[in-house]
């Protein structure tokens, strides 16, 4: 039988002052499928319940005039009103004003904050024994009716003896079911106390033995019922915090309570779960404390998630500190090669400056540009890497011994000034074509080498390859004598932006982003690399290549290797060109490249202007800025091809010459019908040369 009458019938009125906690109650409460009323303070409850009797009353505590206290004690000097149940629902949690709600007849006592599931389980036990008290009740009058009844019987005993026999029958009956559904009830109770979701366990205060458990604290740890009643509370807990749970109990016995204790419980085997304890006392005639009612509620998920977030909040912080040193660097890798540069050009500007001065400025505004453009490409080769895709790998047949050497003298120079030399050794067994791409390989050795270079005061540097000893391909290695990695940064050095010195006082430059983009084009090639450093004495970098000897030479050479020579000439054919551009700076740097030959330049400030001029004019060629005001190169660039296609304009070469140079762009270029794509700054022999290969003569 169901003593929980149906919810639709149950009414409960919330009184409090918080609109907050008026809002939250009533949310749980109607979820719950229960009729709320609602008071926001202590007289509008008392009306409230004048007019209509609510089946339960949860009731703040701290209220304006009257308070709950004053509240609590009205309704139970009412002798109409003094059996509703009325549930202390405070923030206040002194033993003492705990007392105090019960002494005032309430039946309960809900600390704030508090969860909806405790809410929600301590009204339907209330509910739940209200309406136990109330069937009792009404049974019990029955009773004393059926009393009254059946002294009347036993007067009329010796009038009819079969009759009474009856009625004695009909009542074993009725009482029987009445007893069945007290069982029924109380059975109810046991499953409620038992399917909690949290874990309830009742201690002999004395013993610290356990008396009664529910079965879900059996079901979480493992252990069979029998196991842990008569047992002591401390086999329960895990060891690492035993002591922490001894002086809880002793606080316990002390104060008769316990709130919000982080412990740990041990399972069966041997696992850990994170419980938050809370115990209250039952106590005898006297005051002696008996035994101790203690719920567990399992928080190790929210611990692990507390954990989880301070290990991002750290991995954020890191971020956060690697991103402010990286901003610092990178303003001081740009503001250097930028204050060289603006100071040589106010120099230039001086009247008295000589040749071998004047040639002294540009170098250095040369070498200063070059540095800018290094950082610049850099961190866009570097975003084309990290955008992935197969095509960025090559496969053509190269001269392995050329590309070392030209690595080696690409840097003699450098190394020279240094006072250090760069040594190649290849393998004298080694095949002399390989099948690769030319371009990252060359890429890795010339950022491995440099860097080696870099670092290195006296000694040399070694470029070395080999056969490699795990299979088919080749092993490479970069050596030098240099200052060397600190063993604790080592395993940092391939990671982006960092420095192993990145303080203000570092000796050497840099982006931090080399050994990123070398860690990346290996892997790309499906390689591996490998560093072993002594700080003092050089590092050694070792990374093996997966590729295969050429077995035919009919291959294609790379493309690397059919990039004409800068000082090639080129064709002095006269042409007609058109160059789209916004930028003056830019227009006047494209005339001045093309004064000294026979080329005739004609320059306009929007695709519009263009798609106009190759219309009315006959052009050899045309240099597309693609950003530009009015309609952009790409617009102009489509709407020129379209017009081709409709036999309108007769087919002319269109070169992108842009400063967009992330992934994508040269493909974004060609795709709007460009024939090839240009990116600045660009130098002028190299624009020379690609006009001469795509001019229409």
């Amino acid at each position: 039988m169901n003593m929980l009458p149906d919810p639709e019938s149950v009414e409960i009125l919330i009184v409090d002052d918080n609109p907050a906690n008026l809002g939250l109650l009533n949310s749980i409460l109607t979820d719950a499928g229960w009729r709320v009323r609602i008071a926001p303070d202590g007289s509008s409850a008392l009306t409230s319940v004048v007019l209509k009797s609510p089946n339960l009353i949860l009731l703040d505590i701290n209220m304006p005039d009257p308070n709950g206290w004053e509240v609590c004690r009205r309704i139970k000097k009412d002798s109409a009103l003094q059996d509703i149940p009325i549930i202390f629902l405070s923030a206040l949690t002194e033993t003492k004003e705990k007392l105090r709600a019960f002494e005032m007849g309430g039946v309960d006592y809900i600390t704030k904050p508090f969860s909806a599931a405790e809410v929600l389980a301590r009204v339907k036990v209330h509910l739940h024994l209200s309406a136990t008290q109330a069937m009792l009740a009404e049974r019990s009058h029955e009773l004393l009716q059926e009393n009254a009844f059946r002294r009347k019987a036993e007067q009329a005993l010796r009038v009819t003896n079969a009759s009474l026999e009856e009625k004695v029958r009909e009542r074993t009956e009725e009482l029987t079911k009445i007893n069945r559904a007290l069982a029924e009830s109380e059975q109810r109770y046991v499953d409620l106390y038992d399917h909690s979701p949290d874990m309830y366990v009742s201690v002999n205060a004395e013993t610290a033995c356990v008396e009664v458990c529910n079965q879900t604290l059996v079901n979480k740890l493992g252990f069979a019922k029998e196991e842990v009643i008569g047992s002591s509370i401390f086999n329960l807990y895990h060891p690492d915090c035993l002591e922490n749970v001894k002086q809880t109990f002793l606080s316990f016995v002390t104060t008769g309570e316990v709130h919000n204790a982080e412990l740990a419980l041990i399972q069966k085997d041997g696992a850990k779960i994170d419980v938050n304890l809370s115990m209250t006392s039952v106590r005898d005639e006297q005051g002696n404390i008996t035994y101790g009612r203690s719920c567990w509620i399992d928080i190790t998920e929210r611990k692990r998630i507390e954990l989880a977030l301070a290990a991002a909040r750290e991995r954020a912080e890191l971020a956060n500190q690697a991103k402010s040193e990286f901003l610092a660097m990178m303003s001081h890798e740009i503001r250097t090669p930028m204050n060289a540069i603006l100071g040589n050009i106010e120099l230039l500007q001086e009247k008295d400056i000589t040749e071998e001065e004047r040639l002294s400025y540009l170098a250095v505004q040369q070498y200063a540009g070059e540095s800018l453009l290094k950082l610049i490409d850099d961190i866009l080769e570097l975003s084309r890497l990290e955008a992935g895709g197969v095509e960025q790998v090559s496969q053509n047949s190269f001269d392995l011994r050329s590309l070392m050497k030209s690595v080696a003298s690409m840097l003699d120079r450098l190394a020279n000034a240094k006072g250090i030399s760069i040594q190649v050794e290849v393998e004298q067994t080694m095949a002399q074509h390989w099948i690769g791409d030319e371009r990252r390989i060359r890429q890795v050795l010339l950022n491995l080498a440099g860097n080696a270079v870099k670092f290195t005061k006296k000694g040399d540097v070694q470029l070395k390859a080999k056969r490699s000893q795990k299979g088919e391909g080749v092993t490479l290695t970069v050596a030098d004598t240099g200052i060397g990695i600190p063993q604790e940064q080592q395993q940092h050095i391939f990671d982006k932006f960092y420095q192993v010195d990145s303080t203000s006082t570092r000796q050497y430059g840099g982006s931090g982003l080399g050994l990123a983009i070398v860690n990346k084009l290996i892997h790309l090639m499906n390689g591996s690399i490998n560093v072993e450093s002594v700080e003092g004495s050089g590092t050694r970098f070792e990374l093996t290549l997966p590729i295969q000897k050429t077995v035919s030479e009919s291959l294609k050479p790379s493309e690397f290797s059919q990039i004409p020579s800068v000082s090639k000439p080129v064709s002095e054919v006269s042409l007609s060109i058109l160059l789209a551009e916004d930028s003056k700076d830019n227009a006047i740097l494209i005339r001045s490249f093309l004064k000294r030959t026979n080329h005739h330049l004609t320059i306009v400030e929007n695709g519009a202007l263009a798609l106009e001029a190759v219309q009315k004019n006959t052009f050899d060629l045309v240099l597309m800025d693609m950003q530009m005001p009015v309609m952009d190169g790409y617009a102009a660039t489509k709407e020129i091809r379209r017009l081709e296609s409709e036999g309108v304009l007769t087919p002319i070469p269109i070169l992108a010459l842009t400063a967009h140079a992330l992934a994508g762009d040269s493909k974004k270029s060609l795709a709007a019908g460009c024939d090839a794509h240009l990116t600045k700054p660009i130098k002028k022999m190299d624009l020379l040369q690609t006009i001469s290969k795509h001019a229409r003569h």
